[in-house]
């Protein structure tokens, strides 16, 4: 009687595990142990690294049983392995390989695999908005976490599938949700942006990543600004037109109130309403519908001075007058003798001018102007009026009758009658004379 009989199978090695998907992995026998090719395998998931635990044993459809199924390395899918299924995302595993022999003598397990994870599930819910600061351009990206251990953050900066700049990149950490990426953006420039889920095992799950809506960028900054007009109340502000802009909002820049807006192409504005040399800064962004574009860099103007008003004079002697005036708000002041206009009070804050060494009982025309804080200057407001007639030193008295007596006064009376001067005499009994002509009543 003749009786076949099988050597043992060689233990194998620990089988190569990788991750596959959020659910599977891919499990290879180590058939490097000189097996002839009708041995059997079979292969079981393991808690411990030592025993394979229950319910764990690898069917020859993927998915895990009670009992042990077994076939040959070629049929475990051979150097490509065996899809196991049904698993948990982000999870660890690891497997333990049994061989028999013709007789089903079993050989010990073999050692586990390191510890492999499945794949961890990609986030979703990713949005995209554009924000809305005055200095940067700003997008928002939002998703929901779906316990991946670490995400890649990726950008693409045409729209073209093509993901050309990486923004994130942690395989032990995320990335808070909502965050703000500021980095290299560009006006008028439609981005995508993609998140892959990296699992505990450090690999990136690449497979179905989601990806945000197409976004756009706002217009660009808008450059140029400066007043192109001021009056007394109102200033017009022009800037330079944006490509892509509808509308263009300007802004307060104390306040952050807005001033008004103008519809493209209009690159003007005319803030009205104002106070007389008042100071107003502002700034200016571009608008479309993809939303308002960083601020302008800074303008400031003065709406106009208004002219001196409330001339007059105080302090007059027979060699000097204080001019004067109201000072309405205006920045400086330039008064002048309008016949002599080398005598002048040069720019001054004050609302008077001490003019001296001048003439008696002589008409001075005096002139002023204002300027604003950007030094816009008024035009002149005028004055006439004379200096003092020089008091009578004494008075003497002639051809003294019953009934009447001649007066005189002594003095220098320079340009009397001229205008309103006199010599005026009164002799306290209601009897008074005004003589423009000599000096004697």
């Amino acid at each position: 009687v003749e009786k076949v009989f099988y050597t043992l199978a060689a233990v194998t090695g620990a089988p190569s595990v990788t991750a596959s998907t959020t659910s599977a992995l891919q499990v290879v026998i180590n058939n490097g142990n000189g097996n002839p090719s009708d041995t059997a395998y079979s292969i079981c998931q393991t808690t411990n690294g030592t025993t394979c635990a229950d319910n764990g044993y690898v069917q020859t459809n993927g998915t895990l049983g009670a009992s042990a199924a077994w076939q040959t390395y070629t049929l475990w899918g051979g150097a490509s392995g065996i899809s196991v299924t049904g698993l948990s995302a982000n999870t660890s595993y690891q497997f333990l390989v049994k061989v028999r022999n013709g007789d089903s003598v079993e050989t010990a397990l073999s050692s586990a695999n390191a510890a492999t994870y499945t794949l961890a599930s990609q986030v979703s819910g990713v949005t995209v908005a554009n924000g809305s600061p005055t200095t940067t351009l700003q997008i928002t990206l939002s998703w929901t976490n779906s316990s991946q251990t670490g995400m890649k953050i990726e950008r693409d900066g045409s729209c073209d599938a093509t993901y050309d700049t990486t923004i994130y990149d942690s395989s032990s950490a995320n990335e808070s949700t909502p965050t703000t990426t500021t980095s290299n953006l560009s006006a008028n420039t439609c981005y995508v942006f993609k998140i892959s889920s990296y699992n505990a095992g450090g690999t990136v799950n690449s497979t179905s990543a989601p990806t945000s809506a197409q976004i756009t960028t706002p217009p660009a900054q808008v450059t140029g600004l400066a007043a192109s007009a001021t009056g007394s109340s109102s200033i017009t502000w022009g800037w330079t037109a944006v490509t892509g802009a509808t509308e263009y909002r300007v802004y307060d820049n104390s306040t952050g109130g807005i001033v008004g807006t103008a519809t493209a192409p209009t690159v003007s504005l005319t803030q009205s309403g104002l106070s007389t040399n008042v100071q107003k800064t502002v700034v200016v962004r571009a608008y479309n519908s993809n939303g308002e574009g960083i601020a302008s860099s800074s303008a400031s103007a003065y709406t106009d001075a208004a002219a001196p008003s409330g001339l007059d004079h105080t302090s007059q002697t027979t060699s000097a007058i204080r001019w004067t005036w109201t000072n309405s708000g205006q920045s400086a002041f330039y008064a002048r003798d309008a016949n002599s206009v080398s005598n002048n009070s040069d720019w001054t804050a004050n609302a008077y001018w001490d003019y001296s060494s001048l003439l008696v009982n002589t008409a001075y025309a005096m002139e002023v102007k204002a300027r604003s804080g950007d030094s816009e200057e008024t035009s002149y407001s005028s004055l006439t009026r004379y200096t003092s007639q020089n008091v009578p030193s004494s008075l003497s008295f002639s051809a003294v009758g019953t009934t009447t007596i001649t007066v005189a006064a002594a003095g220098t009376f320079t340009n009397n009658g001229t205008g309103s001067s006199v010599v005026h005499f009164d002799n306290s009994a209601s009897a008074t004379q005004d003589v423009t002509s000599g000096s004697s009543w």
